[in-house]
């Protein structure tokens, strides 16, 4: 009988997937949902056996009116989850259960519209037989890696994700806190810009008020005071593009954690042209680390003369340039965004924020939390700020033995440069640690990619350049004036300089390339040099890139990345970074049905969430951070209170100049 009630089930599933024409209907529902739907239904092994009594009842009998919510909003094919809001309607009679599989670089998961007396945990004990089947469907996504794809009992995940909403609930004291908090800020902004308007004055009396006032804010963001000034504009549109570049690679990687239709397009797409410049993203971080230390060394050294002294205050500042923004992230990322939506895959919001966030929560905010146990993934994309803090502290103290033993202030970065090199290659063959994605494996990100042992090259090379770049502006290095003079006045030195930094840009760009398309024929030697040296090389090139600009030449360069537009979006860029990826999980997560993984999903996608991460940083750099800056100016400045907030270009400048300790 329940061969077949299985045979008339298939029947009726393969009908109704022929008639709405669902992708792959043949194959997906002979290959990966007959071994599933037989499983469920000839198994006595269920924990209850109302459950396994009803799913029988449900179809041996056609004119069972529950049997067509069952099969309308049930999954047909690989990573498809159902129809969650269609088995919603029927509350009394279904049970929405997502099919969880984990432990793989894809998600694959499905949607059941089972009978109300079905719950997640009658299907504990098919989890066994379930890993097999998801083994053997998985082998064939793996692509051009050799990534482990083996499922195991414990990577299946039966889940009621409306069931794990309620337990959640809806608008806690969390929700109100954060929402009255920002809303003060806003409440602020508004009332004061109001009452400046109404009023007609200038400006508000109270300074505190005038922190607050939208037009001085405005102002901050959209005045450029260093417009005329060349030099190192360019490092905005440097910043902006990094920064897109992230979010670029953090789009592909969401899409890769979100259930597609063709999940074995994520594992062909590292053979591609593409994936090489997607994936390589992870070198913009790099980026961000080259452009901090070189604004910082450059802004100190000129701000002291060349004779930087020690204040305390100066981790004061860069602590309160970060944490509004680390709150405001982690504050709507934890009790806002749990409260927003629902849907097949939401659960996975609750369990980041209860298991996750309530473990790491202090290392963020101690700036550690590149040091959070592999896994534990709470607004991971902030190691970014942890790491740069801890870089930081000890530059100061390099600026300061700079000033005072050149040599010892040069040789330093150097030596840690080199130590970075000599960590990795240990590391590299402790761990097994490959550049190439075909070898991936999960110490890659828990022992190397976050760890500043082996990414303050960068910084360093950063530090070096503001040394360069101070001395050249200053005039008191000889050498360095003959080489920038020769640059300036040789166009065939500023090809070279041209050729050589692009050169070594693209070498990297395409060298992950070349490394996945060798696979297993992979050289160990080839593939250690590329780890070894490829961060470096890249932020060495932009510098060699940038030397006839900093001379003073390169003005299509310094035209097209030194303009008004990159000014504005730099000064955002870090509400953008801090923002961008709560838009990404929370489509992630609210996402029910299975996208077409393939360049015009990433692509549309990557410009939508740009667009949104820059317009929110605008938000929250006018209505947040500038306030903050105010205020702070006001209370650690005791020398700025009887000052007007805005004068004009003196206080522009020194906004800009802060944003070198920011981002």
């Amino acid at each position: 009988m329940k061969g077949q009630t299985s045979f008339t089930l298939f029947c009726v599933a393969l009908c109704f997937a022929l008639s709405t024409g669902h992708p792959q209907a043949h194959s997906q529902i002979d290959l990966y949902m007959k071994p599933i739907y037989t499983l469920f239904l000839n198994t006595r092994g269920l924990r209850e056996r109302k459950c396994d009594d009803a799913l029988i009842s449900l179809v041996s009998n056609a004119n069972n009116s529950a049997l067509l919510p069952f099969i309308m909003n049930s999954a047909k094919g690989i990573n498809d989850l159902g129809d969650f809001d269609g088995c919603m309607k029927h509350p009394n009679t279904h049970r929405y259960i997502t099919l969880h599989i984990r432990g793989l670089p894809v998600i694959i998961a499905f949607g059941f519209c089972f009978p109300k007396e079905c719950q997640p945990d009658d299907f504990e004990d098919l989890r066994a037989p379930l890993a097999g089947i998801m083994t053997s469907l998985a082998d064939s996504l793996k692509g051009n890696t050799s990534v482990n794809m083996t499922v195991l009992p414990k990577d299946i995940l039966f889940v009621d994700p409306v069931e794990e909403k309620k337990k959640e609930g809806y608008f806690g004291f969390g929700f109100f806190t954060v929402v009255i908090i920002i809303g003060i800020f806003f409440i602020l902004s508004i009332f004061t810009t109001v009452y400046r308007s109404y009023n007609k004055i200038k400006k508000p009396s109270s300074l505190i008020l005038q922190s607050f006032d939208l037009y001085t804010n405005w102002d901050a963001m959209v005045v450029n005071p260093r417009q005329e000034e060349g030099g190192l504009s360019f490092l905005d549109g440097l910043r902006v593009l990094a920064i897109s570049w992230v979010i670029l690679g953090h789009t592909f990687w969401i899409s890769a954690d979100t259930p597609s239709i063709n999940p074995d397009g994520v594992g062909k797409f590292n053979e591609k042209f593409a994936y090489a410049h997607v994936y390589n993203g992870t070198i913009s971080v790099d980026v961000f680390f080259y452009i901090s230390a070189l604004l910082v060394t450059y802004v100190m050294l000129k701000k002291f003369k060349g004779k930087p002294t020690f204040h305390f205050l100066i981790y004061v500042h860069r602590v309160i340039r970060f944490y509004p923004l680390i709150f405001f992230a982690l504050g709507v990322y934890c009790f806002v965004l749990p409260s927003l939506s629902n849907g097949p895959l939401y659960y996975r919001v609750f369990e980041k924020i209860n298991v996750y966030c309530g473990h790491v929560w202090y290392r963020i905010l101690l700036f550690f939390i590149n040091y959070r146990p592999w896994g534990y993934n709470c607004i991971d994309w902030v190691w970014y700020i942890s790491l740069d803090f801890q870089l930081f502290i000890f530059t100061p103290f390099l600026f300061i033995l700079y000033s005072r033993r050149k040599l010892w202030g040069i040789l330093i970065p150097v030596g840690v440069i080199i130590m970075n090199v000599v960590v990795t290659i240990l590391l590299a063959f402790k761990f097994d640690i490959w550049a190439s994605t075909f070898k991936y494996n999960r110490d890659f990100e828990d022992v190397y990619y976050e760890k500043p042992y082996t990414r303050a090259g960068p910084y360093m090379i950063g530090i070096l350049a503001g040394y360069f770049y101070y001395e050249y502006k200053s005039g008191k290095n000889k050498q360095i004036n003959a080489i920038m003079e020769r640059i300036n006045n040789n166009i065939l030195v500023r090809l070279i300089c041209y050729i050589v930094g692009l050169g070594g840009m693209f070498l990297v760009m395409q060298g992950m390339y070349w490394l996945n398309k060798e696979g297993e024929k992979l050289s160990r030697a080839v593939d250690l040099l590329y780890l070894l040296f490829n961060r470096d090389l890249f932020v060495l090139s932009i510098f060699i890139t940038s030397l006839p600009i900093l001379a003073g030449k390169g003005r299509v360069i310094q035209m097209l990345l030194g303009n008004h537009f990159f000014y504005v979006l730099g000064k955002i860029s870090y509400g953008a970074y801090m923002t961008h990826q709560i838009f990404m999980e929370y489509y992630q997560y609210t996402n029910q049905t299975p996208i077409y993984f393939g360049y015009t999903h990433l692509f549309m996608h990557f410009l939508g969430f740009l667009f949104l991460a820059f317009f929110t940083g605008a938000v929250v750099f006018l209505f947040i951070e500038l306030p903050i800056f105010h205020l702070e100016r006001i209370l650690l400045s005791p020398s700025n209170k009887s000052q007007p907030i805005v004068e004009e270009k003196k206080t522009l400048k020194e906004i800009q100049d802060n944003s070198a300790y920011q981002f």
